[in-house]
């Protein structure tokens, strides 16, 4: 069943310090109709202190929809490690789609079918990495962002793309660097 996790004054979910937590089959930021704009008045998903969580997945029934929100799509703070998004609609939120400010050994996206993430139309940066480490993007498409596509600060051990069948990731039509 999809929850609906909308029209909230702050985030629309803020789970912290959790062991394998799984969110999956969500409407966030948008109705039942998962196209009405029913914006949360913070950030759609943030995650601190999560050790192998899973946001998402490559079927139709494990992806979520997270758009409009009023700040990023999904944040990821510090303390995090072992965290995967993968399958995700990601879109019009009005700052990142995705913002991982800390952590490590996070995998955005993934080369099974149907692993990538969408994200796109976010009024700032579609993937921002911040000081983190370990972090594989591959397989995402990343289109018409207000501002970069991927961007990499203060980072190690970073992995765009890749060499395995499907890791490309597409990233165009971004308003500043792909």
């Amino acid at each position: 069943a999809t929850n609906v996790i909308s029209g909230n004054y702050s985030h629309g979910l803020a789970p912290d310090t959790t062991d394998g937590l799984v969110i999956q089959g969500n409407y966030i930021g948008v109705g039942a109709d998962s196209s009405t704009s029913l914006p949360n008045g913070g950030v759609g998903i943030v995650l601190t202190n999560s050790t192998d969580a899973t946001i998402g997945g490559p079927s139709v029934e494990a992806k979520n929809i997270i758009k409009n929100n009023v700040l990023d799509g999904i944040y990821l703070g510090s303390n995090n490690d072992g965290v995967v998004i993968e399958g995700n609609n990601i879109d019009s939120n009005l700052a990142h789609g995705i913002n991982v400010d800390g952590g490590t050994n996070i995998n955005i996206g993934g080369t099974a079918t149907n692993a990538g993430n969408t994200v796109s139309f976010n009024l700032s940066t579609g993937i921002l990495l911040n000081n983190t480490s370990f972090v594989v993007v591959e397989s995402n498409t990343v289109n018409d962002n207000a501002n970069t596509g991927i961007q990499v600060n203060n980072s190690t051990d970073i992995t765009i793309g890749g060499t395995a069948t499907n890791a490309g990731n597409t990233v165009n039509g971004n308003d500043n660097n792909g």
